[in-house]
């Protein structure tokens, strides 16, 4: 019965996942197709460039969501094994990265892990999310922002174990790490530009820019 219940919610948070929230309210409150402006991601930082604050806000809580609400059904309404929820948060992230309503083309998944990772340990979710939008707000940069929010996570987790005493499985810290190096060769070409000085910024032009691999 686990199995078969394991099985399903893969396909459901798969399937969850792949909604393309930031193409829908882009496309819902400007009338653009967001994958030909700004940065051509669909995530919340282009959803910034394009659409504003608003939209913005909307496509982060919508990436979140799709993230957490397949999770929190794992864990708290079914009861499933931490192993099989861990599971179910990566495959609603891969359907936000590989979405089938988008043939397969879709984001970086850092909204969606953030959700995914406040459904697993809350506290840890949300020290994710002020670091998040410290570096945001103090650097503009949101790709520099989503690694090392990823990273923090990791450590947070560890410290948040050993400092309370609690048993969350070793596949939990495994798996923020798993997210936190995928990340970086995601952003690869992103940590470059940073690199040189070229990164665009959340600040930056909202559209109208050669569509890349910027967040």
């Amino acid at each position: 019965m686990v199995y078969l219940l394991t099985l399903g919610m893969l396909v459901v948070a798969y399937f969850c996942g792949s909604v393309p929230s930031g193409f829908l309210i882009i496309r819902a409150t400007t009338g653009k197709d967001i994958r030909q402006f700004g940065s051509g991601n669909i995530g919340m930082a282009n959803a910034y460039r394009v659409g504003g604050a608003v939209p913005a806000l909307l496509v982060l809580l919508g990436d979140a969501l799709k993230g957490a609400i397949p999770v929190l059904i794992a864990g708290r309404a079914l009861g499933l094994p931490d192993l099989a929820v861990v599971l179910v948060g990566l495959a609603a992230i891969l359907g936000h990265d590989f979405p089938i309503f988008l043939r397969g083309h879709g984001g970086k998944g850092i909204a969606t892990s953030l959700g995914v990772i406040t459904a697993l340990v809350p506290p840890v979710g949300i020290v994710a999310v002020i670091v998040w939008w410290i570096v945001i707000l103090s650097t503009g940069y949101a790709s520099l922002a989503s690694l090392i929010m990823l990273f923090v996570a990791t450590i947070v987790l560890a410290f948040y174990d050993s400092f309370f005493l609690t048993q969350h499985h070793p596949i939990f810290l495994v798996f923020f790490l798993a997210l936190f190096v995928v990340a970086v060769w995601q952003h690869r070409a992103n940590i470059e530009r940073l690199r040189q000085g070229k990164e665009l910024k959340l600040r930056g032009e909202r559209e109208g820019a050669k569509p890349g691999d910027a967040t």
